[in-house]
């Protein structure tokens, strides 16, 4: 009995690899109001399928990754929430973004990074410098650019492109972003 039992747990040792690796989710969200405060969004969510603008009351815990508030976007971390979320901007076309952990990006965090113009943040606001510009007033997606950034919760990575704003009926600007998100690492490669 003690043989068979030996056995079985040899096989079944064998046959665990640590657990199967974290399933990589790829999907658009579209309809994001940016216009009067930040607009509080759960990568997470998104992947799951659920919605991924959360309320104003999730701006105190990590349940948000990031925020919009007109061009200016926020990450959960540092000066701008409870989180631990770090991003960086990079200006490569998303397909061939595979890693976030790459030795050529510094990532930074809110508050601690200074930019030409605005707030101290990682993805910086001005003339070409982050996701989103203003030009006459018009909220504008900066062409060619993807952020990489580690969830608020610091368990996985995420990239994320902006691609397209447009006004809503209502007048606020509502803008539609593609993302990658690999819940438990870094590569964005199945």
């Amino acid at each position: 009995m003690s043989r068979l039992l030996a056995v079985l747990l040899v096989l079944g040792l064998a046959g665990c690899d640590g657990g199967d690796p974290a399933a990589i989710s790829e999907g658009e969200v579209a309809g994001v109001e940016i216009g009067d405060g930040p607009t509080y969004v759960s990568l997470r969510a998104a992947a799951r399928g659920a919605t991924a603008v959360l309320p104003a009351s999730a701006a105190a815990t990590t349940q948000w990754d990031l925020a919009f508030d007109g061009a200016e976007v926020r990450l959960n971390g540092g000066s701008s929430g409870p989180g631990t979320a770090i991003g960086v901007v990079l200006a490569t076309p998303f397909t061939s973004v595979t890693d976030a952990l790459r030795e050529d990006v510094a990532y930074r965090r809110d508050g601690d990074s200074p930019c030409f113009s605005g707030p101290p943040r990682a993805v910086c606001t001005g003339p070409g410098e982050g996701l989103l510009d203003e030009t006459d007033g018009q909220i504008v997606p900066v062409l060619g650019r993807v952020l990489l950034l580690r969830l608020a919760d610091g368990r996985g990575y995420a990239k994320l492109q902006v691609e397209s704003v447009m006004e809503s009926p209502g007048g606020a600007p509502r803008l539609a972003f593609r993302f990658a998100l690999n819940p438990e690492g870094s590569s964005f490669e199945e």
